[in-house]
């Protein structure tokens, strides 16, 4: 928020008008904040002593010091966390100063909305009967008196004893105008200054963040905080965001898809490192449970820190190491070891689930990947139990983990081929099995509803009774498609419903496994259906595609596709349409095998 008490409208009307383009920066994600109370104050500020010695002096007509040139103005063109952007020109010795909280109190954007605009009205309203008693309160006693209420409210309201909320760090947004790089220097001072940080100033959109680790200082009392030009010339400078921050927490997904294991007193009893390959002893019932997770499709890797050659030995003894995908054992953060597992497995970070004995470890890996769950190994004996780790049991989930080693191979392989893929892919010789499915592979199809994320049109929960309704009606085809080549075999991958109606047909739900994903395979069975459609003499391919949060994979694929256009797109929905008038061609990447 900002002290909006004076304004000068003239000068501010001799200032370019700045049309602002959207930045790349989205603050949606931020969930609370602290909205510092920025206020006009001078670097030289020796009141009220100033006033009548300092060559600077610009009285305002509150009395005090301008050194901004008209004030703090609500740029309209352009918003942040308020409704407007803060339009500053700084003068010589000009500087923004606002309170610095021992414990901020974070609130809701609605809330810092809500009571900015209280506190303009106020201002407002103060400023209003000062002008209008001139005669008799020629030093604006009312607008001084509102001010000091409005700085006692904000001592108060911006330190939170219970520390419910910590912010996640200061979150730096503005415009800068001009064509000259510059900077700001920023300064937290309790007691004593505890921070101090240039943030460099080019000409656009810039953003800076600075954790709140870095700048978490103890100080009695309230402290301050001050932003300047380093060089003390003037500047001009529209703040969208200046605030104390709390980011959205990414939340897991329903159900796990991966657990990564540490080895030391997790795995087995005893340090590797310090006992020995012979002084360890396997944990029996970590064993156990290894295997019935494999058994539930639930793939796993290593994230340990330990020596690779002395720990894989260990492991390969103990006949697992097969059950280890992109195993991670090296010194490095466990967190970024579990974002390289998931761009290898490609699927998503907050489907991940890790079991480690360290709380430090398991506390980094959430800090850095809140949707991440971590479990104490003392506490996993029920694990199969909980929500997250009960899914159906198929013959492809028997053998998803077999899938996903071939896959490794297929990778190794791609690197010959560079960006050739239509080369790599008929090298690969993959075959397209398009059919209905029989009641056994039903169950598969309802998996992948269930569990593609990425790579889903509706984005329904499922249950049994009403995916059984989807696939029984009469106006429905259900199609489930499976994938093979020369290394082995992926199963059924894809799951597609097609409604037939009389002139056209739309494909009502669709979902892919993200193991095929950039692999061709949803294009060419777009290809495939629309080729379908024409030969049953409809002139038209609808899907109605809901737009999830998660499922902008296949946003980009069908938005990437030539033949299918846009239709109408109304809020959470998009509707693409494929014109039929034309024959559509099939890639011939993939051989497509099908009886319809």
């Amino acid at each position: 928020m900002y002290q909006l008490t004076w304004k000068n409208k003239n000068s501010y009307a001799d200032q370019e008008e700045i049309i602002l383009l959207n930045d790349s920066v989205i603050d949606d994600p931020i969930e609370r904040v602290l909205s510092l109370y920025w206020e006009e104050h001078c670097v030289e500020c020796a009141i009220p002593f100033c006033y009548s010695s300092c060559p600077l002096y610009n009285k305002r007509k509150d009395q005090k010091c301008a050194r901004f040139t008209y004030g703090i103005f609500p740029n309209n063109n352009t918003s942040g966390l308020l409704e407007f952007g803060a339009d500053i020109n700084f003068e010589r010795w000009a500087k923004l100063e606002s309170y610095w909280p021992q414990s901020p109190r974070m609130l809701s954007k609605e809330s810092i909305n809500f009571e900015s605009k209280v506190i303009q009205s106020i201002n407002s309203y103060a400023d209003f009967f000062s002008s209008l008693f001139i005669i008799i309160d020629s030093k604006r006693n009312i607008s001084r008196f509102c001010e000091w209420l409005i700085e006692r409210w904000i001592r108060f309201r911006i330190q939170d004893s219970k520390k419910l909320y910590q912010p996640d760090g200061l979150f730096i947004k503005f415009y800068y105008p001009g064509e000259t790089q510059r900077e700001l220097q920023l300064e937290i001072l309790g007691d004593d200054p505890f921070f101090r940080a240039n943030i460099p100033v080019k000409h656009g959109w810039n953003t800076q963040f600075i954790h709140y680790s870095e700048i978490k200082s103890s100080f009695s009392g309230i402290g301050r905080i001050r932003v300047w030009p380093s060089d003390d010339q003037p500047m001009r400078i529209i703040f969208t965001w200046l605030d104390l921050v709390t980011f959205q927490k990414e939340q897991p997904a329903k159900k796990v898809k991966c657990v990564c294991w540490d080895l030391d007193n997790t795995l087995w009893d005893g340090v590797i490192g310090d006992d020995g390959e012979s002084g360890i002893t396997p944990n029996k019932k970590m064993l156990t449970l290894i295997k019935e997770l494999d058994d539930r499709g639930i793939l796993q890797s290593i994230v340990s820190k330990n020596d690779f050659d002395l720990a894989w030995k260990k492991i390969d003894a103990l006949g697992l190491s097969d059950y280890f995908l992109y195993p991670a054992i090296h010194w490095g953060p466990k967190s970024e070891s579990i974002k390289k597992i998931a761009s290898e497995l490609n699927i998503s970070v907050n489907s991940f689930a890790v079991i480690d004995d360290s709380a430090w470890e398991r506390d980094e890996i959430q800090s850095a990947l809140p949707g991440v769950r971590a479990y104490d190994p003392v506490n996993i004996l029920n694990i199969l139990a909980k929500d997250e780790f009960v899914q159906p049991v198929t013959n492809e989930t028997r053998a998803r983990r077999k899938m996903y080693s071939t896959e490794a191979s297929r990778k190794s392989l791609s690197i010959n081929w560079g960006d050739n893929i239509d080369g790599f892919l008929k090298n690969c010789q993959m075959e397209m099995i398009i059919k209905n499915p029989s009641d056994l592979e039903k169950e598969r199809c309802l998996e992948l509803l269930q569990r593609s994320n990425q790579f889903n049109l509706s984005g329904k929960s499922y249950t049994k009774e009403l995916f059984d309704t989807l696939v029984d009606s009469p106006m429905n085809e259900p199609l489930c498609i499976s994938l093979k080549d020369k290394f082995g075999d992926y199963g059924i991958i894809m799951f597609a419903v097609i409604e037939h109606k009389s002139d056209h047909s739309s494909i009502i739900d669709f979902a892919m496994s993200c193991r095929v994903a950039k692999k061709l395979v949803d294009e060419i069975f777009f290809q495939w259906s629309a080729s379908y459609i024409k030969r049953l003499g409809k002139t038209k391919l609808r899907m109605n595609l809901s737009i999830t949060g998660r499922n902008k994979p296949l946003i980009d694929s069908l938005e990437n596709l030539p033949f299918i256009k846009r239709g109408q797109d109304n809020g959470s929905h998009t509707i693409f349409e494929i014109s039929l008038s034309d024959e559509a061609l099939i890639s011939d990447v993939i051989k497509i095998n099908s009886e319809l």
